[in-house]
């Protein structure tokens, strides 16, 4: 009988616990993040992060791994993909992809779960550089004793980089509004200077992809 293929989430935590294994010190980064989380959030979070405290003391490393709902829902609101390098993290999404071709925004969910708790950023690879810069800024500012921005929305839209956020600080506003004109400039296929594209669809490409159908999730609306 086939095995199901593992999940994203899934992989980028075994990836941690080998990298936790091989240099314990990371544990404590993995606490570090949790504690910076801890005034954050509804009680139903300060449950997760508690168990995750409790994991990460211990050692439980069966736990982190669980493949069951119970193993889904606290990985979705866990450090320990933090840890994961992000040349490692384009490697995992891309084998799960299957496709060979690098991944859209939907990689930072994992990397910033505090600010896409409520919605999955969904746009080309142009762009991933762009809101990677912007959510490291964002997050910054947060676990610098900031308001904890959340994103309602983080995806492409007419052609743009759509960005909009509940309990942003008003000084962050306009790195945001930056960040969403810039990516009028940008491929979102590639990341090369692009400039939009009205027909058909709306998009933003270079002449090299100017033609080319989205291989990365998008948004239906």
């Amino acid at each position: 009988m086939l095995q199901e293929p593992k999940d994203r989430s899934l992989l980028l935590h075994e990836e941690a616990v080998r990298m936790i294994q091989a240099d314990p010190s990371l544990a404590h980064r993995a606490l570090a993040i949790l504690e910076r989380w801890s005034e954050r959030g509804s009680r139903h979070a300060k449950l997760v992060r508690d168990r995750w405290v409790e994991i990460i003391k211990a050692g439980d490393w069966a736990a982190a791994l669980e493949e069951s709902e119970r193993g889904q829902q606290l990985r979705q609101a866990s450090p320990m993909a933090c840890l994961v390098p992000d040349d490692v993290r384009l490697r995992i999404i891309r084998s799960v992809k299957g496709n060979g071709k690098p991944a859209g925004l939907e990689v930072l969910q994992d990397k910033y779960p505090l600010i896409f708790s409520h919605t999955a950023p969904r746009g080309g690879p142009g762009w991933l550089a762009l809101l990677d810069e912007l959510c490291g800024q964002l997050q910054a500012h947060a676990d610098a004793g900031g308001q904890q921005p959340r994103a309602l929305s983080a995806r492409g839209k007419w052609g743009r980089l759509d960005l909009r956020f509940v309990d942003l600080a008003p000084q962050l506003e306009s790195l945001v509004a930056a960040a969403g004109a810039k990516s009028l400039s940008i491929c979102d296929a590639c990341g090369a200077p692009g400039q939009p594209v009205p027909e058909l669809w709306h998009r933003t490409r270079c002449e090299e992809h100017r033609d080319t159908r989205p291989w990365w999730p998008t948004s239906v609306f």
